[in-house]
């Protein structure tokens, strides 16, 4: 169903359904899905180069999510 839901938001978005659909491995370990350019759909390096952005902001936004925790924490300790 999630892959449904994405390709009807990247259709609503984008007004065009020439993109492509394609998973990925998330940083949890669980697959994800990504909108793509047909040629980037096709391109190994590109959708690896993708994974790491993807991963590279999934532990910086975990990160700084930590970060303001600990700060909401000290000030109601």
């Amino acid at each position: 169903m999630q892959r449904e839901y994405l390709a009807l938001l990247a259709v609503l978005i984008t007004g065009r359904s020439d993109h492509r659909l394609v998973r990925l491995p998330g940083v949890d370990g669980l697959p994800g899905w990504a909108v793509v350019e047909a040629h980037v759909a096709d391109d190994g390096a590109a959708l690896d180069a993708l994974c790491r952005q993807i991963t590279v902001r999934a532990r910086a936004g975990a990160q700084s999510a930590f970060a303001l925790e600990s700060l909401w924490d000290q000030d109601r300790g």
